[in-house]
């Protein structure tokens, strides 16, 4: 079982994540999500999961690994 991290969690990940992009990844990233910071841009999907206009995210806010799979294994 996996409990929420919560604002800091997230930001802590979006923070390390943005420290490990190439400066092309970096430029990509900025490109789609604007000039935001990632430990900024990774709260926002749950800040707004539960306002219609933002619906169409949903699926996108997380996935689930079946147990006996890892991210790279999945069918």
């Amino acid at each position: 079982t996996a409990f929420g991290w919560g604002d800091i969690g997230h930001g802590a990940v979006g923070y390390i994540a943005e420290k490990k992009l190439t400066p092309k990844a970096k430029q990509l990233v900025y490109q789609i999500l604007g000039p935001e910071p990632l430990a900024v841009a990774a709260v926002f999907p749950d800040h707004v999961r539960s306002d219609s206009r933002f619906a169409a995210m949903a699926p996108f806010h997380f996935f689930e690994i079946p147990m006996g799979f890892t991210a790279h294994t999945l069918p």
